[in-house]
């Protein structure tokens, strides 16, 4: 998993500055694996390997990407915030 999703989200990004997919496509992407984190035995099994979800994404990558709206999403990550659960289209 540690290895796995980062190289999948590195990629989405990949694909996403290239133009091949949207922006919407890969936040919708990453909302999907953020509302698997609610299922507890995904918590569990992330708290037997030590980490979180976000921890895993490429959040600085996907920050310095240069996509305005991949960047605004990937900030409010990085804060804390719950913003990114209202982006716009």
């Amino acid at each position: 998993m540690q290895i796995i999703l980062p190289f999948h989200f590195g990629r989405l990004l990949d694909l996403c500055k290239q133009g091949s997919i949207s922006e919407r496509t890969l936040l919708n992407e990453i909302k999907l694996l953020t509302e698997f984190e609610k299922d507890k035995w995904v918590r569990k099994a992330l708290g037997i390997l030590d980490t979180s979800l976000l921890k895993i994404l490429p959040l600085e990558d996907l920050a310095q990407s240069g996509l305005p709206k991949v960047q605004r999403f990937a900030a409010s990550l990085i804060s804390g915030g719950e913003s990114h659960q209202s982006e716009p289209d």
